[in-house]
C-alpha cells in the first residue's frame, strides 16, 4: 500500500492543471445511534479537509465536510474553499461488514495554477449533487479497509482559463472511487486513528483528440474540469468508541 501511496502521490502532483478538485468520498464509519466521527487530513498539494458526520437514529447518518487549499507557491498552487452536506443511512452486514450509502449537495471556489513546460491557470465556482455507497471490512487488530464509490454531477459557472478566456457554464458527470486503510493508535481506546485515503476521479468528458473536428468550446471544457483527478492523503480521525465486536 505504500508504494500505491507514492505513486498517486506524484500522479496528484503532476496531473493537468483543472479547476476541479475532488472532495474524498470516503464513507463515514458510524454504526449505531448517537455516534460521532470527526477527521482531518492533508494533501500533497497543501490542502486540509475535514469531516463529521453523526447518527441521530438508528440507520441514519448526517455528514458534513470542508476543504482548504492555500496558496505556496507563485507557478504551483490550489486555492479552494469547499463544503459538502450529506445525509445518509448505514446497514451492519455480520459483525465485521458495514455498508454506508450517502446523498448529499456541495459548492466550490477554485483557482489553480500549474507551470511545467508552459503556465496553465484556471478559476471559477461550482456545485454538484452527488449519490454514493460504500463497504467497509473491520479486522481483529483495529483496522479497516474500505472501498467508496461517488457520482457527482457538478454545475461549472465563471469558469475562467487565464489569461481572461471565459468558459461558457456547463455541467458533467464525474465517477469518483476510493480505497482507505484505517488504524487504531492506541489499541483498546477504539477513539483515535490513522488513515490513509487514495482514489481517482474521471469525467464523462472525452477527451480532445487531434483526429477530430477542432471544438474549442469542448476543448475548454475538457481541460478547465474535464481531466481525470488522482488524489491522496493522509489524517486523523477521532470517533466514539465503537461497540465491540
Amino acid at each position: 500500500m505504500k508504494h500505491l501511496l507514492y505513486s498517486l502521490a506524484a500522479a496528484a502532483l503532476t496531473t493537468s492543471c483543472t479547476v476541479y478538485a475532488p472532495m474524498q468520498p470516503v464513507m463515514p464509519l458510524v454504526e449505531s445511534q448517537g455516534q460521532v466521527e470527526v477527521g482531518a487530513s492533508v494533501q500533497p498539494t497543501g490542502r486540509l479537509e475535514a469531516t463529521a458526520a453523526y447518527s441521530p437514529v438508528q440507520h441514519v447518518v448526517v455528514t458534513g465536510a470542508g476543504t482548504l487549499g492555500l496558496k505556496v507557491e507563485p507557478n504551483n498552487y490550489l486555492k479552494t474553499r469547499q463544503a459538502e452536506l450529506g445525509l445518509g443511512t448505514y446497514w451492519n452486514l455480520g459483525p465485521r461488514w458495514l455498508l454506508s450509502t450517502t446523498g448529499g449537495v456541495g459548492a466550490a471556489f477554485a483557482d489553480r495554477r500549474y507551470q511545467f513546460i508552459g503556465v496553465e491557470q484556471f478559476s471559477g465556482n461550482y456545485r454538484k449533487v452527488f449519490g454514493q455507497v460504500g463497504l467497509a471490512h473491520h479486522f481483529a487488530d483495529a483496522s479497516t479497509v474500505g472501498l467508496t464509490y461517488r457520482l457527482a454531477r457538478v454545475q461549472f459557472d465563471n469558469i475562467v482559463d487565464r489569461p481572461l478566456n471565459t468558459v461558457p457554464a456547463f455541467s458533467l458527470l464525474r465517477h469518483e472511487a476510493s480505497a482507505f486503510y484505517r488504524q487504531e493508535v492506541g489499541k483498546g481506546f477504539g477513539t483515535w486513528y490513522m488513515q490513509g485515503t487514495m482514489g481517482l476521479s474521471i469525467s464523462n468528458l472525452k477527451a480532445p483528440s487531434h483526429t477530430d473536428t477542432f471544438d474549442p468550446v469542448k476543448d475548454q471544457q475538457w481541460y478547465s474540469a474535464g481531466v481525470p483527478a488522482p488524489f491522496v492523503s493522509l489524517g486523523v480521525v477521532w470517533r466514539l468508541p465503537q461497540k465491540s465486536r
